[in-house]
């Protein structure tokens, strides 16, 4: 399993994003809502990453993101 932690540049915004799973999987994107941060997810990828490819990130304020 491959587990990445990216910085994405948007706009003036630098975004954490959590990338695991498979490269060639299907894709799943978890987006969390407001005041969590990508952590929440951390039980469901552990559920998800063994068969897709999980991307989560930090929204623009929460968690490493800005």
């Amino acid at each position: 399993m491959i587990r990445d932690t990216l910085s994405v540049e948007a706009g003036d915004v630098r975004l954490a994003v959590y990338v695991s799973g498979p490269r060639d999987a299907p894709l799943i994107v978890l987006v969390h809502g407001y005041p969590d941060s990508a952590t929440v997810w951390e039980p469901v990828r552990a559920q998800l990453d063994a068969r897709y490819r999980v991307i989560s990130y930090d929204v623009r304020g929460a968690g490493a993101s800005d």
